[in-house]
């Protein structure tokens, strides 16, 4: 599309710019938009390294300017959305404001319990039962159609060993209380009714 400002779309750990297309569509009818597969994920490449949110923000930060966006509005959704706070924080001349759906940006003490418990089943030789499991229980509702979580499951659960677990690792152990103290642009945190945030605490920070 095209028109101003434009939006870039971030994706979740083990997704693709697929999982933003119903948004992508929409803003496009008067918006330019970008959305990203993330290094490690979709159709980028998915390099044997370490993979780290400040790593991500600087990869859409130097796609950003290599398309000369003028001052866009980035808009992730869970691990995106962190790696979209990280480039309101260090990358704040590209951009007027960044949007987090649903971010571990700030989270409750029994979420970060829940982060160990994962962190630790990915060691295990059976983690991919286990993240299957995680997957299906931590993301999804009652009233969500089976046959399309199903799929989703499926397709989260099929990314690569090592992208899977350093892109977890990558979200259990960023700094984002830092980014929220440092963000300098006006910063939007879209949350569901138990958000992975507390956003009390983010309001202090941010």
């Amino acid at each position: 599309g095209s028109g101003s400002p434009a939006f870039v779309l971030i994706h979740g750990w083990t997704c693709n710019n697929t999982y933003f297309a119903p948004q992508r569509d929409h803003y496009a009818k008067s918006h330019r938009v970008i959305s990203v597969d993330l290094r490690g994920h979709g159709e980028s490449d998915k390099p044997q390294q370490k993979y780290t949110i400040a790593g991500f923000a600087d990869d859409v930060a130097w796609m950003s300017r290599e398309l000369k966006l003028p001052k866009a509005v980035v808009i992730g959704h869970s691990m995106g959305g962190m790696v979209a706070l990280e480039l309101a924080a260090s990358h704040p001349e590209l951009f007027s404001a960044a949007v987090a759906c649903d971010s571990p940006i700030v989270p409750p003490q029994e979420l970060k319990g829940s982060f160990s418990t994962t962190r630790e089943a990915f060691r295990k030789p059976d983690w991919r039962t286990f993240q299957r499991g995680f997957i299906a229980n931590a993301l999804f509702i009652a009233a969500d159609d089976p046959k399309r979580k199903e799929q989703i499951i499926e397709h989260m659960a099929s990314a690569p060993e090592h992208v899977t677990k350093e892109c977890f690792e990558a979200i259990a152990t960023a700094d984002s209380e830092g980014a929220a103290k440092r963000c300098k642009i006006p910063f939007l945190h879209i949350v569901t009714a138990n958000p992975p945030s507390d956003t009390a605490k983010l309001r202090e920070l941010c």
